[in-house]
């Protein structure tokens, strides 16, 4: 099954960035902050219908890589 996610910057504090990420028909939104300093990833809300959490870990994983990489994109995608 092919996944596709948006995952898109939508504010940003000193401290934190949040993010949402979503379907592909951007019909399905979640939303995540990453913590600038630790890198650390918390969900926010989640994705209607990711009862076990693939797509949110598919979306910070991606954000998580960036931040590593020393940069918070304002937007990104994960596809497989």
């Amino acid at each position: 099954m092919a996944v596709y996610l948006r995952i898109v910057k939508i504010g940003e504090t000193a401290s934190h960035a949040e993010y949402n990420f979503m379907d592909s028909a951007e019909k399905q939104i979640g939303r995540f902050q990453i913590d600038k300093e630790s890198g650390e990833i918390s969900l926010t809300e989640n994705m209607p219908g990711d009862i076990d959490g693939h797509m949110f870990a598919r979306a910070a994983y991606k954000v998580k890589k960036a931040f590593q990489s020393g940069e918070l994109p304002d937007s990104t995608c994960w596809a497989s």
